[in-house]
């Protein structure tokens, strides 16, 4: 799923084998990001003091809050960032199982009539 109308998310993607956002940093350091989970939702948080830039200074800082699927293994969530301050955040997702049918016999009784 990609998604235009969040200029700095890049892309969302949640099948059936993994979860992962993409979002453009490159207006922050490394350590100036965070990476976070709690009781089932991913903060994403960016700050930045007062900077000069070619248009006066600027101050940045953002929070993005992602509700995780329950499917979500959340001890194989990783982020990296990337040298063109792409930060990709992935995790792996549960297996889902077959379906498990069990046989149930089936009992043939003969019906004699008693005449």
């Amino acid at each position: 799923m990609w998604l235009s109308n969040c200029k700095n998310v890049l892309q969302i993607v949640d099948n059936k084998d993994s979860f992962g956002i993409r979002l453009d940093v490159s207006h922050f350091r490394p350590e100036e990001l965070s990476v976070k989970m709690q009781d089932g939702r991913l903060f994403v948080e960016g700050h930045h003091e007062e900077r000069n830039d070619q248009h006066g200074s600027v101050e940045r800082h953002f929070i993005r809050k992602y509700t995780i699927p329950e499917t979500v293994l959340q001890d194989s969530l990783e982020s990296q960032l990337s040298d063109q301050g792409v930060l990709r955040i992935t995790a792996k997702k549960k297996a889902v199982e077959s379906p498990q049918f069990t046989n149930i016999p089936i009992q043939f009784n003969s019906m004699k009539s008693d005449k």
